[in-house]
Formats: C-alpha cells, structure tokens, sequence
C-alpha cells in the first residue's frame, strides 16, 4: 500500500501584448505550471482554466514580499477568463526601465487568510497552493511571465492490489491518521510549513475506476499510519518510519 506523491505537467498561457491608456501600459501576464507540479483531479487538466484567480505582488527590485496592511508592495487579483488574465485593481508600468520583483499566488488569497496560520480547505482545487515569482524585470512588451510551482504534498494509496481482500472494494474508507492541517506560507522563499496539532483525514477515491485515493497536505514528515475500512473489518498498516511528504 505505497504512499507517494503524484504530480503532473500542463500549461496554459496567453500571447496578448499589454494595452495602454493615458495612464500607461498595463502590466500583462502569462502564467504557466512547471513541469512535475499540478495536481490533476476528478478527471480534470492539469492546466488554468477560466475562472482561475491569483494574486500577484509586485515591489521594488530585492524587496520583501509583504501582504501587510502598511506594506508597499502593489498587490492586485488577477483573474481568467477567455485565455486571458485581467488584473483588480489594474497595475501600470511606471516607466520602461525600473526593475521590479513579482510575486504570484495561487489560487488567490482573500482579506481574511492569515499566511501565518492556514488551513486546508478540504478542496483539492482551493488547496492545490503554486507559487511562482519574476524578479529583476523591467518593461519590455509589459509581460511578465510566471512559472508556477506546486507546494503541498500529495499522499496517494493504492489498495488495486488487494481489491480481492476486502469486501465490498468499491466503498472502502481511507484515512491517513494524525496529519497535520495547518500550515503558514513564506511568499519570499515560495514554501509552506506544516503546523499545529494533528487530525485523522478521510482520502478521496480518484475517479478513474481504480481503487486509489488521494489527499493534498502541507509538506511533513510524522504521517505513518493509513487505515482502511471495508464497512465490516478495519485493517492499519504502519509505515517503519515516517513517510516522507514534501512538495
């Protein structure tokens, strides 16, 4: 009953040049996910699709990424919608030739997130966390182009190979015992830190006829225990030592 991450490939990007009005040029984006880094579920690509939002912080050259009510960063919510990403509240480039630093969440934090102690949602589409960034980048077509990367630990179990064992195989319960849930976010290093105290989570079955299940976590390495239940018998395995989740 391998326990191990699963992480895919995709991208989606657009290739409209920056509009400009009697303010300026709008910054524009294009935004891709590197390689080995979505998460794909329920059938679904692996790729942005409309709808998608992200927030993006851009600050001065060697900055320090801040969300602070007294920051300086410009911060706006960019959503996409018919290929392309449009920002809230619009940014500008100043001129052509100072440097910035960009800083890109997904999917977009709201005014109530506390970076410092989040917790997962339960959604494996509101908890797929990437992270990507852009530094020491001036004005050229007003693109700026984010390769994002995946942050949270996927566990995955495959019980295909013991789907004569247990009865009832299509209606199993699999839980991953004593993980932890909450996690704080560094934008600065790109990462995400497990914390707190720690809970039994129920894995949800992929949807492609297989007896796999799967759950996105913050990156740890204290889970050992999975239990399956067959609605009649509960069966544990326990790992020899820690697996090690890591995003």
């Amino acid at each position: 009953m391998p326990a191990l991450m699963l992480l895919t490939v995709s991208s989606c990007q657009s290739d409209d040049k920056a509009t400009g009005d009697a303010k300026g040029h709008l910054v524009d984006i294009e935004a891709s996910i590197g390689t080995a880094t979505r998460v794909t579920y329920n059938g679904k690509a692996a790729e942005f699709a409309d709808g998608d939002c992200l927030t993006l912080l851009r600050l001065p050259k060697d900055g320090t990424p801040d969300l602070g009510s007294n920051s300086t960063n410009e911060q706006a919510l960019f959503t996409l919608a018919n290929g392309k990403w449009s920002s809230s509240p619009l940014l500008y480039w100043y001129d052509e030739q100072t440097e910035y630093d960009f800083y890109a969440i997904y999917p977009a934090l709201t005014p109530s997130d506390d970076i410092n102690d989040m917790s997962l949602k339960g959604n494996v589409v509101s908890d797929d966390i990437m992270f990507a960034n852009k530094k020491n980048h001036s004005y050229s077509d007003g693109k700026v182009s984010l390769a994002f990367s995946h942050a949270m630990a996927k566990l995955v179990v495959n019980l295909n190979n013991i789907a004569n064992e247990v009865n009832n195989p299509g209606n199993l319960t699999v839980t991953v015992k004593n993980a932890q849930t909450h996690y704080s976010m560094s934008i600065s290093d790109m990462t995400i830190s497990a914390k707190g105290t720690t809970s039994d989570l129920q894995l949800t079955k992929q949807q492609d006829g297989s007896l796999t299940y799967s759950l996105l976590l913050p990156p740890q390495n204290e889970v050992t225990t999975i239990v399956v239940n067959d609605g009649t018998r509960t069966f544990t395995w326990t790992n020899t030592s820690a697996i090690s989740l890591v995003a």
